[in-house]
């Protein structure tokens, strides 16, 4: 007599083998480190409703940390300046040169000067991206950097909409370095 096995069975078995179970690779953001392990270079990526936003403005820059002072919110809610999410510490870098700027409408941000990125709360807590704190903790002031930020409008929170700006990229780079990356950045402009 011929034994069946349930359908059920067979599909399942079929599903959980290796070839496919396994997840997709997923993009996900990452850190680079040197050969001592220090955090050099943050790469991040696009999430899937930033992906579906809409692009206002792209800098991509040479900067120079200048350091990651303390800010006290001086606003005027009941909530300021302890529990607004808008004081604590800012990791500064001032713009030493554009290598891309890319506005296609009129409502992304011009050309910054400086970009700031909040590392700590009001009680000096870390906030915001671990991976990119790690970057930034090993930066002494004066080290060069470049820094790439997207200006995007979309849905950030189910139903909200609004201007998000994620950080695609923070590499520390040497004087050499940023010669370079000038020299190619003034060389493909002429080639235009």
């Amino acid at each position: 007599m011929m034994k069946t096995i349930p359908i059920a069975l067979l599909l399942s078995a079929f599903l959980l083998t290796p070839a496919f179970s396994e997840p997709a690779p997923k993009d996900e953001p990452k850190v680079i480190k040197n050969d001592a392990g220090q955090a050099i270079e943050y790469q991040g990526v696009l999430t899937a409703k930033q992906k579906r936003s809409k692009q206002l403005a792209e800098h991509r820059v040479i900067a120079r940390y200048k350091g990651s002072p303390y800010q006290v919110c001086r606003g005027c809610t009941g909530k300021c300046p302890e529990r607004c999410g808008a004081s604590g510490e800012y990791a500064t870098f001032k713009v030493t040169q554009y290598l891309h700027y890319q506005k296609p409408g009129e409502y992304g941000d011009d050309k910054l000067k400086e970009f700031r990125i909040q590392i700590s709360d009001f009680h000096k807590k870390e906030t915001g991206d671990k991976l990119i704190n790690s970057v930034i903790k090993g930066l002494k002031k004066g080290d060069l950097v470049v820094l790439e930020e997207k200006h995007l409008y979309g849905e950030y929170m189910p139903g909200v909409f609004g201007p998000v700006r994620p950080l695609m990229l923070l590499k520390k780079i040497t004087k050499e370095e940023a010669k370079a990356l000038i020299a190619k950045e003034v060389g493909a402009a002429e080639a235009k």
